[in-house]
């Protein structure tokens, strides 16, 4: 009889690979920040005490206009927005990890973003650190946009195109002189 397993933890998970980098938990961490800086993934680190972001990244520092360490989502956002950042902010905290999506105002452009936030084990059972991956969706959502629109023109050519097929279906059972219906 085989005996079922629960699905590693993230612990073992971690474990797991800083042996197979041959390396320690420090070395796995700069190998895990170098890879996502090549992907270019926007990343920050917020000081959850304070809610200051304590490290970014240069693709997250672009992102949201530049000078964004040591800023606050209140300072970035303003208030409002802020509150609901915060909101995901402690809901990641309680649930070990969270990712949701955020319709944000900067600079007078309004932007839409998945944020997927982990909290940082600081050896107490608070953590210190909140770490965050965001992904701009504007451009998911503007070709979404344009399948939509695309589909629609599909659509309406169909209609259009079986309009046409009736047309010229009526037309075999017409008289072309008078246009009349002939009795089969």
């Amino acid at each position: 009889m085989m005996q079922s397993s629960s699905p590693p933890s993230s612990a073992d998970t971690a474990r797991d690979l800083i042996a197979a980098l041959r390396t320690d938990a420090h070395g796995a961490a700069g190998l895990l920040l170098a890879l996502l800086d090549r992907l270019a993934l926007p990343l920050a680190a917020k000081d959850v005490a304070g809610g200051r972001y304590v490290h970014v990244n240069a693709a997250m520092d672009e992102l949201l206009g530049g000078g964004v360490a040591g800023l606050t989502d209140a300072e970035l956002f303003g208030a409002a927005q802020a509150a609901a950042l915060r909101i995901a902010d402690q809901a990641a905290l309680a649930a070990g990890g969270l990712q949701a999506e955020h319709r944000l105002e900067r600079s007078g452009a309004r932007r839409e973003f998945s944020v997927v936030r982990v909290p940082v084990p600081a050896g107490t059972d608070t953590p210190a650190l909140l770490l965050t991956a965001w992904q701009d969706l504007g451009a998911t959502r503007q070709r979404e946009q344009q399948l939509r629109t695309a589909l629609e023109q599909l659509e309406a050519q169909q209609k259009a195109n079986e309009v046409l097929r009736r047309e010229l279906h009526d037309n075999g059972l017409r008289d072309r002189t008078t246009g009349l219906y002939n009795h089969a």
